[in-house]
């Protein structure tokens, strides 16, 4: 019997002064294999059908606080951007994605009263979307995609895919950035086809 199995390892950090460290990569690679034949699967690795490299630009996460959204996203009205000024917009982008309202959406006061309902257990604020697998792991019946914006015509970038299937509750959100300031923000997307479609105003 042949079984396909995906196996990943830990981000790794590449400068000016510190390249690709490849022999870690494949120690990580060959352990995360070990580790699953180990676990009484009794199955052998007979090849790799796939490997993919991801590589992305790093950039620290400042404290977030409300801000507009890009005017073309705002025209598109394919998201909802709860005003809060505390570091919880990801939580709140969940809780409208969860919990929708005919008005004032965008209104953090619609969902105050139902901040505790989700576990934020070990979770630290500002939240980094390396962090949505804690929350999804505290929140079985959630998953979560996280989205953001390429520079070059407002392509959409992933910066997280979940991996949890056939959850009750499927969330996805838009995370703007201000390059003037640093600053990152998480937005509900009420509707992704709209959110894709070609940029308008």
């Amino acid at each position: 019997m042949r079984v396909t199995a995906y196996f990943s390892t830990s981000p790794a950090e590449v400068t000016a002064a510190r390249d690709l460290d490849l022999a870690t990569v494949a120690a990580q690679l060959s352990s995360t294999v070990d580790n699953w034949n180990s676990r009484g699967s009794g199955f052998v690795l007979d090849r790799i059908t796939k490997f993919m490299i991801c590589i992305t630009k790093f950039r620290p996460m400042h404290r977030s606080s409300y801000f507009e959204a890009p005017k073309y996203i705002k025209n598109k009205q394919c998201i909802i951007n709860v005003m809060n000024y505390d570091q919880k917009c990801f939580i709140w982008s969940v809780l409208a994605a969860l919990y929708p309202q005919k008005a004032h959406a965008n209104q953090v006061s619609k969902y105050e009263p139902l901040e505790k309902t989700p576990n934020v257990q070990d979770l630290k604020f500002s939240l980094y979307p390396k962090q949505a697998p804690v929350f999804e792991k505290n929140n079985p019946a959630i998953s979560v995609n996280i989205y953001s914006l390429g520079k070059a015509n407002g392509e959409i970038c992933v910066e997280y895919l979940s991996r949890e299937k056939g959850r009750k509750s499927h969330v996805n959100l838009l995370l703007l950035s201000d390059e003037v300031t640093g600053k990152y923000y998480y937005t509900c997307i009420r509707s992704m086809s709209r959110l894709i479609a070609g940029r308008t105003g």
